[in-house]
């Protein structure tokens, strides 16, 4: 906005009214980058809350498997009883079959430079699923309390597939069709389990046997575990390389 005067039908800009137009559009172009300044340092904060989220977010996701493992290695170094053996076979055929699948589908994972094995189902939310349904059910009726340790437990598995999805490490289908694997294939082992599977092997294993088995399963299950984690090493640096 330019300030004039007028004098007989004529615009004369005056030494004063320059001075004056002159600060105007200083005033307004501070303005302007003072606005600039402020959207661009809310802009960069949300990015760097959003990253910090990221972060923990994909901690969490990659504790899980940690966590799990653990859990397992424990169980089985603590109880060798045939309970625990057939709970821990289904959970070693349900993740070499997911895997198997992973295989023969071979759909991509979301845009992420961190994973490069297919993403379809998720193996995380097949585990997980099968683990906690064979677990909420076996325990269901131990006590009072069983089944808000159960519901809590699924609630738990739910909320770190959903992770998984949002970390861009799969997409809703992936994690869905993990999960309803890992749920169905809980249920059905666990009936399994407890009509043949467990009454057979009370029957006819001795101490030994189910040590034996024990140690079987703990090598399988770091047989699966490593070869995986080589894999995926082996894999990003021939990406490296490539590039």
């Amino acid at each position: 906005m330019m300030i004039r005067a007028g004098v007989e039908g004529n615009i004369v800009e005056t030494p004063l009214l320059s001075f004056l137009n002159g600060y105007h559009v200083r005033l307004v172009t501070q303005k302007t980058r003072a606005c600039d300044r402020r959207r661009a340092y809310k802009v960069k904060a949300s990015a760097v809350v959003e990253d910090e989220e990221q972060r923990m977010l994909r901690f969490f996701a990659d504790s899980v498997k940690t966590i799990t493992l653990a859990a397992v290695g424990t169980t089985m170094v603590v109880k060798h009883d045939a309970s625990t053996i057939v709970y821990l076979i289904g959970a070693l055929g349900i993740t070499v079959l997911v895997k198997t699948l992973k295989m023969i589908i071979n759909e991509s994972r979301p845009t992420d430079k961190r994973t490069s094995s297919s993403g379809m189902p998720s193996s995380h939310a097949t585990v997980l699923c099968f683990l906690s349904t064979y677990l909420a059910l076996d325990i269901w009726n131990a006590n009072s309390l069983a089944p808000f340790v159960s519901i809590g437990l699924l609630l738990m598995t739910a909320g770190g597939s959903i992770v998984r999805v949002v970390i861009g490490y799969h997409t809703w289908a992936q994690v869905a069709v993990g999960a309803g694997l890992g749920t169905l294939g809980g249920v059905g082992w666990h009936r399994f389990a407890k009509a043949t599977a467990l009454p057979a092997l009370d029957s006819v294993a001795t101490q030994e046997v189910l040590n034996l088995l024990s140690v079987l399963i703990l090598v399988s299950g770091g047989l699966i575990f490593f070869g995986r984690e080589i894999f995926k090493k082996k894999s990003k640096a021939d990406r490296a390389s490539e590039q």
